[in-house]
Formats: structure tokens, C-alpha cells, sequence
């Protein structure tokens, strides 16, 4: 077993899923994620657990939604006027839209609900609130 250190650049095997056993991300060896140890490239429980391993280990990691992509925040939940869509297509709820922040860059998020004036749209990450299992198998570490 080989520690990694800051710099190294690793390839993974790795599939990611829900509690309900949903995949969600999964890479393979002819395409494999790479990142670069120390970079904030993936998440920080993840990264610990892959700097134990060397090439040919594998793990198995659970994170916490607070560990993944963070709790489900209601706050993020915005109420948008209809006014600021464009007509051209119809919109419907689950659609998934770009909102224009005033200050700061673009935002995804999901609607909702339609109201007659207003469009409700969630801006969490689809996989907010979740937990999330990763087995990965290291490839490489250069």
C-alpha cells in the first residue's frame, strides 16, 4: 500500500449510488475519473479514504449527504416572475432551467410549480439531502 501525497494524479474505477441501490455516476478502466490529490477535486471523505489505497486496492466509502453535495435547503427553493421566461416553448414542471443571477454566475434549478404570476424553481443539486455509496478500485497514481 502506497500513501499518496499532494500532486499525485489518480485514475479510479468507481460507481457511485443511492441507499435505494440507484447508480448515479460510474466510470470504467477504458474511461476512468482522474483528479489531482490536494486539488478539491472530489469529496474530502473520498479523497482521504483514496490516499490510503495504492494501485489495485479498492474501498468502499458511504458519505453522508452533508459529506456529498450537502443537505436539501428549502431556502433554495426561489419564486421567479413568469415574466422572465421567454414564451416560445411551453414550460413545465420538473423542466430544468438557467436562472440569471443579478450578481454571480447563472444558476440551474428545477420547477416546481407554476402559479399564474410566479414560477416556483428548487436550485438544490438534484442529489441534495442524499447519501451516497462509492466503490472504487484505484487504477494508477503518477
Amino acid at each position: 500500500m502506497t500513501t499518496m501525497k499532494a500532486g499525485d494524479r489518480v485514475k479510479l474505477e468507481l460507481e457511485g449510488r443511492l441507499n435505494d441501490g440507484k447508480v448515479v455516476v460510474e466510470t470504467k478502466a477504458a474511461a476512468p475519473y482522474i483528479f489531482t490529490v490536494g486539488r478539491d477535486e472530489v469529496f474530502p471523505r473520498l479523497e482521504e479514504a483514496v490516499k490510503q489505497l495504492g494501485p489495485g486496492d479498492t474501498a468502499t466509502v458511504k458519505l453522508k449527504d452533508g459529506e456529498a453535495f450537502g443537505g436539501y435547503d428549502q431556502s433554495k427553493i426561489v419564486e421567479v416572475e413568469r415574466s422572465r421566461f421567454t414564451h416560445d416553448e411551453p414550460i413545465r414542471v420538473g423542466d430544468v432551467v438557467t436562472l440569471n443571477a443579478e450578481i454571480g454566475e447563472p444558476v440551474k434549478g428545477r420547477i416546481v410549480s407554476l402559479e399564474n404570476a410566479t414560477i416556483k424553481v428548487d436550485t438544490n443539486h438534484p442529489l441534495a439531502g442524499e447519501d451516497l455509496t462509492f466503490d472504487l478500485k484505484v487504477l494508477e497514481v503518477a
